[in-house]
């Protein structure tokens, strides 16, 4: 149910190794330990700029990143490290705003270099 909430299918998703915590005392019976960082870096290209001095919304200026530089959401790369088993889809849902659809797992990847 969680892949179609982000529009991907089951298919799409043989590769991922998703998980999801059991719980312990240890970690105080949530099923996570420690922190996974998610980043998104913009990267000031030349329509990221002109898109800043036209007072273009946030919305229009990622859009611009994302096709210029291939800029990965911080929703994308939530999704890349609950694919790689290193949190959950719940978690990445819980606490990263979905302001657009994610792309593709298989486009994500290749993204960062894997073929698969």
């Amino acid at each position: 149910r969680m892949l179609q909430r982000i529009g991907w299918a089951p298919d799409d998703c043989r590769s991922a190794r998703f998980r999801a915590g059991e719980g312990c005392k240890a970690c105080y019976f949530t099923g996570y330990r420690g922190r996974v960082p998610v980043l998104e870096l913009l990267i000031l290209t030349e329509g990221v700029r002109e898109g800043i001095m036209a007072r273009c919304s946030s919305a229009q200026i990622r859009a611009v990143s994302r096709e210029e530089s291939n800029m990965m959401t911080l929703l994308e790369y939530g999704l890349l490290k609950a694919a790689g088993g290193e949190t959950t889809i719940e978690e990445v849902l819980r606490y990263i705003p979905r302001l657009t659809k994610p792309r593709s797992l298989n486009e994500l990847n290749r993204q960062i270099g894997i073929h698969m």
